[in-house]
């Protein structure tokens, strides 16, 4: 008899020790992923913020008042930074979007830059391309915010309305 009640001990520390073990890893994989959740709905609030901030930058030059360049700064700081952790957690049309949105962004800066420094006016190419990626950051702040409140339960205190209270969805991306 002692021999079983000896195994029986033993086979329930072991049990122990494994559900223990078990346990732990169970925790620590929940707070992994709390941990992912919180890094995403931090880069995707701020990719946010400079997609709003650029929606608005290449609003004043889609909609010139004078042929004279308005200041601008698109930003991207905030999609550099954080790209690894969106490209991890995103789905991959999203990321394609932000990405071909920056790249506008870029290109629409670096034409800015160029035509200053020939001391060129807004041209209609300028003015299109301008046009072109508010739109295309509007439609990709959309996509992020439509995806923060399915699929994170995100919600928005104010939600925002795009220039001239265009509202410019996946559907009807500019080309």
């Amino acid at each position: 008899m002692p021999d079983l009640s000896r195994a029986i001990d033993i086979a329930l520390v072991l049990l122990g020790g494994a559900g223990g073990a078990f346990l732990v890893w169970w925790l620590d994989g929940r707070r992994v992923a709390a941990r992912e959740r919180r890094e995403l709905i931090g880069a995707l609030e701020l990719v946010s913020l400079e997609l709003s901030g650029n929606v608005a930058m290449a609003d004043a030059w889609a909609r010139p008042t004078t042929s004279e360049f308005a200041p601008i700064e698109l930003r991207g700081e905030a999609w550099s930074a954080h790209q690894t952790t969106l490209a991890r957690s995103l789905p991959r049309d999203i990321i394609g979007h932000l990405g071909a949105g920056y790249g506008l962004a870029r290109m629409l800066m670096n034409n800015v830059e160029v035509a200053r420094r020939k001391g060129q006016n807004a041209g209609a190419n300028d003015i299109a391309l301008a046009t072109r990626t508010r739109d295309y950051q509007n439609a990709n702040l959309r996509e992020v915010q439509t995806f923060m409140r399915t699929k994170l339960g995100i919600r928005f205190t104010i939600e925002p309305e795009g220039p001239g209270g265009a509202h410019v969805t996946r559907g009807n991306r500019p080309p």
